[in-house]
């Protein structure tokens, strides 16, 4: 994705932020989630590397959805007006929307919210004390999520039935159906973990709830793989760029059999 032809658009750009989120975030929501599980360790009051993995991952989360609703802003100014778009997101224009979702990150990152541990008996991360501004988080990114796909969506099928110059290109579709999936799975775990902070439920939705957090961040890449054929080509090219080298064999000269010595005179 960071070939200079995809980079070019602060589309992409806000994906590849997304894709480093995704990346640490599955660290400590897969691969340790995984560990402790074996090990059946469970949060004590005593630990100390826990809570700070665990904030680490409440932020990470905080920041990716910002990055979701930038991302979904991004797609919907750039179908209503595309010289708008440019002036909002070209150039070093966008890193600078990029300080939202770091500075969103930190606050639920800092000390002023609750400490996260992580359950070995319902398999998943908990917030340890009042999670009201998790909560809140996750309904709004669902609500202005849902909203704008919406919008969207209108907007689309509007520009669809145009046949002027100003209609959506093959590029333009391409990139919303991607966003779109992925800001599904991000809406989907937002749910899911609102429910299990309101709502008493079975012990097996706690697990499909940490796995809805891990798809939300593992899926995007079969996402880009399957529905981006620029990405798909590039990463098949750069696989068949290391092929194994091929081996030589050279005649080995013959050596005479030991019988024929035994039986010389």
């Amino acid at each position: 994705m960071i070939k200079k032809r995809l980079y070019a658009m602060p589309c992409y750009k806000i994906m590849i932020a997304m894709g480093v989120v995704d990346v640490l975030n599955l660290c400590s929501n897969a691969l340790l989630a995984g560990y402790y599980s074996i090990i059946g360790r469970n949060y004590c009051e005593n630990d100390k590397v826990m809570p700070i993995i665990g904030a680490v991952a409440l932020g990470m989360w905080g920041a990716y959805c910002a990055f979701c609703i930038l991302l979904a802003c991004n797609r919907s100014i750039d179908l209503c007006s595309s010289q708008l778009s440019a002036k909002l997101f070209d150039g070093k224009r966008l890193f600078l929307w990029f300080l939202f979702p770091i500075l969103y990150g930190a606050f639920f990152a800092s000390p002023l919210q609750p400490k996260v541990g992580y359950s070995a008996d319902f398999g998943v991360w908990f917030i340890m004390g009042n999670s009201i501004v998790h909560s809140i988080n996750n309904f709004l990114t669902c609500t202005l999520l849902f909203t704008i796909y919406i919008w969207l969506i209108y907007l689309l099928w509007k520009n669809t039935r145009t046949n002027s110059s100003h209609g959506v290109s093959n590029l333009q579709k391409q990139v919303i159906v991607q966003c779109f999936f992925i800001c599904s799975l991000t809406m989907a775990a937002c749910i899911s973990y609102i429910v299990i902070q309101v709502a008493s439920v079975p012990p097996e939705f706690y697990k499909l709830s940490q796995f809805s957090w891990q798809a939300c961040h593992g899926g995007n890449a079969i996402i880009y793989l399957t529905l981006n054929r620029t990405i798909r080509k590039t990463v098949g090219r750069f696989f068949r760029s290391y092929r194994i080298p091929s081996v030589t064999v050279s005649d080995v000269p013959q050596v005479p059999q030991l019988q024929n010595y035994l039986h010389r005179p």
